[in-house]
């Protein structure tokens, strides 16, 4: 990691917000000041003898792009100095850039900050409803168990009645032998 590296993590697409020291793709500045990476850029048509002309995805203005890098015009360049205090460069208008740059990249990083904490919560609430559920099933399989045990002790009991009435005693025969004591 080179003295510089800190101070480009800034440097993001304005679009997808990738950022540009992962060095995956390039970086394009356009006129409008917007910073697009390679997989954003909307090329249109070249016109004969024009330069390479670009649509903004983030302003929609129709305008020229410089690749993000060493080759860079030196005054595009300055624009991503790490310290431009220290090289006599225009302080403000540099730093106004970068500012900008930065305060796009927070507020995204912001969003998907409270978007993570939302999902955290509603992941936590489906933890909770899944766990009363299953306090719930299992309530039931308990209650469907002991039903199923009254149910065999009902039928238990109809195959002893049934099995007496089989054996030559009626239930009235028995209701009758007992009136007769």
């Amino acid at each position: 990691m080179n003295s510089t590296e800190p101070y480009v993590h800034w440097i993001h697409c304005n679009k997808c917000y990738q950022l540009y020291i992962k060095k995956e793709v390039s970086f394009y500045l356009l006129a409008c000041k917007h910073v697009i990476c390679s997989l954003c850029a909307i090329e249109l048509p070249q016109s004969i003898n024009g330069p390479r002309a670009y649509k903004c995805p983030v302003c929609s203005q129709t305008t020229r792009a410089c690749v993000i890098g060493n080759t860079m015009p030196k005054n595009l360049k300055d624009l991503f100095h790490p310290q431009p205090y220290l090289d006599g460069l225009d302080n403000y208008k540099i730093m106004s850039f970068q500012q900008e740059q930065r305060k796009k990249f927070f507020e995204h990083m912001y969003k998907l900050e409270t978007r993570r904490t939302n999902l955290l919560q509603e992941i936590e609430l489906a933890k909770q409803k899944t766990r009363q559920l299953f306090q719930n099933f299992e309530e039931t399989k308990a209650e469907r168990r002991q039903l199923q045990y009254v149910c065999q002790g009902l039928r238990l009991n109809k195959d002893s009645c049934a099995s007496s009435t089989s054996s030559g005693y009626s239930s009235a025969a028995n209701d009758r032998n007992l009136n007769e004591l």
